[in-house]
């Protein structure tokens, strides 16, 4: 009983003020007149230089307000959402050259990264990679 005459006397404290603030629209502003730009998806692929996929290959959107990052996936494929406008795609990955590439209608981009001069993987690492790849053929419909 306590609580709710505490509720009603809060509420009719506030009546007054919420009576007296009407709504009133404003004109459009310039900013609420721009149309945000349509986006569309942007697929390729990023091998190395011998031509296997890269997966974890990083693919960002250059120079927008909200940054469009993907990873590329087993297979070497990404999608990424980007303006119908065209734009900057970069796509970076440790022991290789980063690539930047502008473009100005969506159509498919396929990317080959060279090998940083000097960058030394491990064998292990690369025998790991040569696996997967030889795992990923093996099954070349999933």
């Amino acid at each position: 009983m306590r609580t709710l005459r505490l509720l009603l006397l809060t509420t009719a404290a506030w009546l007054p003020f919420l009576a007296a603030a009407q709504y009133s629209p404003s004109s459009p502003t310039a900013t609420d007149t721009l149309a945000a730009p349509v986006m569309m998806g942007l697929e390729g692929s990023v091998n190395d230089e011998l031509n296997n996929p890269m997966s974890g290959v990083s693919v960002m959107l250059l120079g927008g307000k909200i940054p469009q990052i993907c990873i590329t996936n087993a297979r070497g494929h990404y999608l990424l959402q980007v303006p119908s406008t065209g734009g900057t795609v970069s796509v970076s990955f440790e022991g290789y050259i980063s690539q930047q590439v502008s473009f100005r209608k969506v159509e498919g981009i396929d990317f080959v990264l060279q090998p940083q001069p000097g960058f030394r993987r491990e064998r292990k690492e690369r025998d790991i990679y040569r696996r997967h790849n030889k795992a990923l053929s093996a099954y070349p419909n999933q």
